[in-house]
């Protein structure tokens, strides 16, 4: 999913370990509201990609 956002190999590492801990604290603090109609793998992608 990274390398299709643009994220460079040598990057990919970092930013992994950033975006898991970006996602982990959102949905620590009841950020991650998923839409009831789509399936789970579907809404996790979306929030993680910052769509809807």
């Amino acid at each position: 999913m990274l390398r299709g956002l643009g994220v460079r190999a040598i990057d990919l590492d970092d930013v992994t370990q950033d975006m898991l801990l970006g996602a982990w604290t959102s949905a620590q603090a009841q950020r991650y509201r998923p839409c009831v109609d789509a399936t789970p793998p579907r809404t996790l992608r979306a929030w993680l990609e910052g769509s809807r």
